[in-house]
């Protein structure tokens, strides 16, 4: 790494990379138990996009000059052990489907609060590559942020009829 200043970088960089990893393999098949098609489409799309998160936090990481190492996300752990509970607490699939969405409303709101943090750590820097590498991950997350509340609502309307 170039200096100290950049190790808070390189650390939060290190636990969402262990994020990107574990959903890239958990949500496909989270996916393959839910029952509203576009809820599986936009999980299926948001593991699909954690290889190019991949991609562009090892070119950060490169830029840094840092080797990485994978640090375990508690909080991706947590949330994703959650989302199994969750599914084993009812058996109306519009209800599993909207608790299941909200583990990963949740996984995304955590990332994009972490890329952002990762963003201003480096515009602090000065780090204009690393700045432009982070500033797509961050309107990804945005991007599949507005998705997954269209979503929601859509589901939250099935959950309501189910429950009448």
């Amino acid at each position: 790494m170039k200096n100290t200043a950049q190790k808070p970088l390189g650390f939060l960089l290190e636990g969402l990379l262990y994020g990107e990893i574990k959903l890239s393999k958990v949500l496909p098949l989270l996916a393959n138990e839910v029952s509203t098609p576009s809820l599986k489409k936009e999980m299926v799309r948001y593991a699909d996009s954690s290889h190019s998160k991949l991609k562009k936090t090892d070119r950060v990481f490169n830029y840094l000059m840092h080797e990485p190492k994978i640090k375990k996300s508690q909080v991706i752990d947590t949330l994703l052990a959650e989302s199994k509970i969750l599914i084993k607490l009812t058996t109306s699939r519009p209800v599993q489907d909207l608790l299941l969405l909200s583990c990963v409303q949740a996984i995304n709101h955590y990332k994009s609060v972490s890329y952002g943090t990762a963003l201003a750590f480096a515009e602090e820097l000065k780090l204009d590559t690393a700045c432009e590498l982070l500033y797509e991950i961050v309107e990804w997350e945005k991007q599949a942020e507005k998705e997954l509340q269209k979503i929601a609502e859509e589901i939250s309307l099935k959950a309501l009829e189910f429950s009448k």
